[in-house]
């Protein structure tokens, strides 16, 4: 079932201060860029900044694989993101969610914060922050708060990728993925993939080259170290194995990884056991659609 999700540029810039809003939703979202955190003082008639809330710090990670993120609560929860502001480096944008009139108490918002940072340690790749290494614990609710609350979440969860941060992306699974089996046996590699709504999804137990070409530079070395270093990709019998699905966020990314060079997807993966690319079997793909808009019949 479809829903509307109403974003609006309060300051009118597209990349300023932003309210998030879901229709039938009690709930609001409140975006801002740290370096406007100053000019928000300007809309506290419009905003509810003195209200309770639970409120996510975003930022770089320390690798080149995920981003970095920071749950806290508080009440009034804008008080918590001002002491942040002096002593956390890391984060850039802060998104705070709280409500447009009265049904969310300190007792919800400690819930959120718990439960939000226990979804995002099992399911996301991102990083959590030092001080979310503990769970926080959950303060003692009714069976009805909780499942109001965990609704809450649940809007909350809905509401983070509509404007750009999908925190809680979950680990992509091969049964999540495209039935299209991408294959790439090149140079001493033989690694398999599905294409995904995010890129590609490198498979469980997929061959990467050892040695890497004198040439290669940049993020996808970068990324190749990391990857390595973080046990995904390791040494086994001379050989690179992934010990674990990789999703990666473009056929070429995953191919320069796996090639240990700098490398086109598009023309590096092939479909199945043919000798097809990827590019030729898009290429045909987008042919047979565009045939089908023009044809009156269908």
């Amino acid at each position: 079932m479809g829903y509307t999700v109403t974003i609006h540029a309060i300051q009118g810039k597209p990349d300023g201060i932003r309210t998030i809003e879901k229709a039938g939703w009690t709930g609001l979202g409140i975006l801002c860029p740290r370096n406007e955190l100053n000019q928000i003082k300007n809309y506290k008639n419009r905003l509810p900044l003195d209200k309770p809330g639970v409120y996510f710090l975003i930022g770089p990670s320390d690798t080149s694989v995920s981003t970095k993120v920071y749950i806290g609560e508080g009440d009034p929860f804008f008080d918590r993101v001002v002491s942040h502001h002096q002593n956390k480096d890391f984060w850039n944008v802060f998104i705070a969610f709280t409500t447009k009139d009265v049904s969310v108490n300190k007792a919800d918002i400690q819930y959120f914060e718990s439960e939000l940072v226990k979804i995002i340690r099992q399911n996301s790749n991102n990083d959590l922050d030092s001080d979310n290494k503990n769970n926080p614990l959950n303060p003692s609710l009714s069976w009805s708060q909780v499942d109001n609350n965990n609704q809450f979440i649940r809007e909350i969860i809905d509401c983070l990728p509509m404007v750009g941060y999908s925190i809680f992306k979950e680990k992509t699974s091969q049964s999540s993925s495209s039935n299209l089996l991408l294959r790439l046996n090149s140079m001493g590699s033989d690694a398999s993939s599905y294409l995904t709504s995010n890129g590609i999804l490198v498979i469980k137990g997929s061959i990467a080259r050892n040695e890497l070409q004198d040439s290669f530079r940049g993020s996808y070395l970068d990324l190749r170290d990391e990857l390595i270093n973080k046990g995904i990709i390791s040494l086994s019998e001379d050989k690179l194995v992934f010990k674990e699905d990789f999703e990666f966020n473009s056929p070429s990314a995953a191919a320069s990884v796996i090639l240990g060079r700098s490398a086109n997807g598009q023309t590096n993966w092939k479909v199945g056991s043919t000798n097809v690319t990827l590019k030729e079997y898009q290429s045909s793909e987008s042919e047979k659609l565009q045939k089908e808009l023009n044809d009156p019949l269908l």
